[in-house]
């Protein structure tokens, strides 16, 4: 009733995010790219069609969508502990 295949052992919710954070910081970290980033002051709006023409033209634009990808997964992660929500935390694990 009470066996191991009924239990799931993992991180709390903390120290996932804190490691998650950490990766995002250590991958932004004397890259040049915040710099860079400021100095053009170029924002676009784009399409997902878009966005996919330029990941390939541009490894630039790749290493960027790469980013925002697992920032968004962070967040999901963070919304599913503040709502209790275990199938959101599964999906922003996977």
């Amino acid at each position: 009733m009470y066996g191991e295949e009924t239990f799931v052992v993992m991180f709390g919710g903390l120290y996932i995010e804190m490691a998650a954070l950490r990766t995002l910081v250590d991958w932004l970290q004397g890259r040049g790219w915040v710099e860079a980033l400021a100095q053009a002051e170029i924002t676009t709006v784009g399409f997902h069609e878009w966005c996919s023409k330029r990941e390939e033209s541009f490894p630039q634009f790749q290493y960027w969508a790469t980013f925002m990808s697992l920032e968004l997964c962070l967040l999901v992660f963070v919304r599913s502990q503040r709502q209790s929500s275990f199938s959101m935390c599964l999906d922003a694990l996977a």
